[in-house]
């Protein structure tokens, strides 16, 4: 099945991590993946976890031949955010994610991408691609910054873009949650260069309330 891959970047060299620190389990769930980075600009490494729940049963087998993965594994997942403290990994906050498949949407692939920590900005990164049932695909985004103030991760903008997979059409939507203010880019090709000028348009939010990591929904 088609994935979007990552360019992941690489962590400074001049961060200090300590390698003897315990990762935190939660019971019920593994560990699936890690990744180390400066999230609150003490210049030492802080980590962000994905766990996976681990029930057997909710792994369930593709009754359909020629839609989707041979099985779907519908486990509940979330993303942790643990900060670096005296070697003690003590979190910050968890956000739940959608289940890497499931038997209702056979031909939609794993939503979730990865995660991207540099210059203390977290990055949690979904794409949406569908097998059958339509054209269309996109990758999403969304940007969190340490609010020093409140000890939150506050969603301070998300990078949105689509295309079709037949024609190449595509879109690029930019939202600033700090400015409140939007960017949307039509007009583009994902498979060729275009002789037209795009259409750039920007717009002010209609409502732009404050969020933080832990209450995102992160499946719209």
């Amino acid at each position: 099945m088609n994935k979007i891959f990552l360019i992941l970047f690489l962590i400074s060299p001049s961060l200090a991590f300590s390698s003897n620190l315990n990762l935190p389990k939660i019971k019920g769930f593994n560990i699936v993946e890690k990744f180390k980075g400066d999230i609150n600009d003490d210049k030492i490494e802080d980590m962000v976890v994905l766990y996976q729940g681990n029930n057997l049963q909710k792994i369930i087998k593709n009754k359909e031949d020629n839609l989707g993965s041979p099985e779907f594994n519908e486990n509940e997942r979330k993303i942790v955010v643990y900060l670096n403290k005296n070697n003690q990994l003590i979190k910050l906050a968890e956000n739940p994610i959608a289940p890497e498949g499931s038997i209702e949407s056979p031909c939609i692939s794993d939503p979730y991408s990865g995660v991207v920590i540099k210059k203390n900005i977290l990055q949690i990164i979904f794409n949406h691609w569908s097998s059958c049932g339509g054209w269309g695909t996109s990758l999403s985004s969304y940007i969190f910054k340490l609010d020093l103030t409140s000890n939150k991760l506050r969603l301070i903008g998300k990078e949105y873009s689509s295309f079709m997979r037949n024609t190449g059409e595509k879109e690029v939507i930019s939202t600033n949650y700090l400015t409140g203010k939007e960017k949307t880019i039509v007009g583009l090709n994902e498979f060729e260069k275009t002789t037209e000028k795009p259409n750039v348009k920007w717009k002010n939010l209609d409502s732009n309330p404050i969020l933080y990591f832990g209450n995102i929904n992160f499946n719209h």
